[in-house]
């Protein structure tokens, strides 16, 4: 296994121009005058969503995959990759500050490649110092016994530099010590197209749309629209949720869809944490659900409302998930992982 960094001049005007677009979010969406967790969870939810979709992040995917580094990739017979998945993490972010844990989804062989997107003022990562793939069971052993950050090693990075690493590594991301929002965004690199999101074969056309700038703020009124209407007991059900669908007009939204889905991840570890939320189980069910109508942008939504009806042996409920999922013509080997 391995982690290897590269330095690409060309991606520096687009991280410096998406440092820049996180800013301008920030003032706009008020981020900073956010009082309680939720509700910097929702903000920061939402400028994922727009930074996922955003001109310049699509521009510095298309120039890493024309890096030499990918021949090995491709060698391998590993040539899809997904679009990219961005993290913030502000001041004391603890929620962001990931425990260690590798990439791993299934059994073939995967890669993960990390992009700094903001200036980090401390160690951006963490790896494992045991990165052999014989030894890979001992970081399994050491997350348990919660004894991974005595055997790390530190990782700072800079504008201009990628970071490829093997999935099964074990990693950390830090807590942010600075004063400043820090960046980054990451996507995966696979023999076959990933699982859990949208993913393009390397050398074909990346049929997916940038975000139209202008219409920035209005999606985020309809973001907070629903969130408010679910904290009202105003959407209690999905039937609820599309008779929104069709007084809003909305038509299918990846920036939104994905939005929901990081906040219903978000909100689930804050729970997991024993912190306060006003939303409940059933609200955050809710979130994932909305997430799936708008696009299914993150399908590891999709896989959270299979547990959720399993749990609640929901047949029924599980049948029309299924047919939905069949509808939006998700593939059978995606279903079934969804469904195990």
């Amino acid at each position: 296994m391995f982690l290897i960094k590269k330095k690409i001049n060309e991606i520096e005007t687009y991280q410096k121009q998406i440092s820049i677009d996180i800013n301008e979010l920030n003032k706009k969406l008020k981020l900073k005058q956010a009082n309680s967790l939720e509700e910097k969870e929702i903000i920061k939810s939402f400028i994922k969503g727009i930074i996922r979709y955003s001109k310049p992040c699509k521009k510095i995917l298309q120039i890493i995959i024309k890096q030499n580094i990918f021949n090995k990739f491709l060698n391998n017979d590993t040539n899809y990759i997904s679009i990219p998945y961005p993290m913030l993490h502000l001041k004391n972010d603890y929620l962001e500050a990931g425990g260690f844990h590798n990439d791993q989804i299934g059994s073939s062989q995967m890669y993960t490649c990390w992009v700094p997107i903001t200036k980090y003022k401390y160690p951006a990562l963490s790896r494992s110092i045991i990165i052999s793939k014989n030894l890979n069971f001992l970081n399994i052993i050491l997350k348990k016994l919660n004894l991974s950050k005595i055997f790390k090693k530190n990782i700072f990075v800079k504008f201009g530099e990628a970071y490829f690493w093997d999935a099964k590594i074990f990693h950390s991301g830090n807590l942010n010590v600075s004063n400043r929002i820090s960046s980054a965004f990451q996507f995966k690199i696979t023999q076959r197209p990933f699982f859990l999101e949208k993913s393009f074969k390397i050398g074909s056309k990346f049929d997916y749309k940038s975000i139209n700038k202008k219409k920035i703020i209005v999606y985020f009124r309809i973001y907070l629209k629903f969130l408010k209407l679910l904290k009202k007991n105003k959407i209690n059900k999905v039937e609820d949720l599309d008779d929104f669908i069709k007084l809003n007009k909305l038509k299918k939204n990846k920036s939104i869809s994905f939005a929901l889905s990081v906040l219903s991840q978000r909100l689930i570890f804050a729970k997991s944490k024993k912190l306060k939320l006003s939303l409940d189980n059933e609200k955050i069910f809710l979130i994932d659900y909305m997430s799936l109508l708008l696009g299914a942008d993150n399908l590891i939504s999709a896989k959270r409302l299979f547990c959720y009806f399993k749990e609640r042996n929901d047949n029924s409920e599980l049948k029309k998930l299924k047919l939905y999922l069949n509808k939006i013509k998700l593939s059978k080997n995606k279903i079934e992982f969804l469904m195990n």
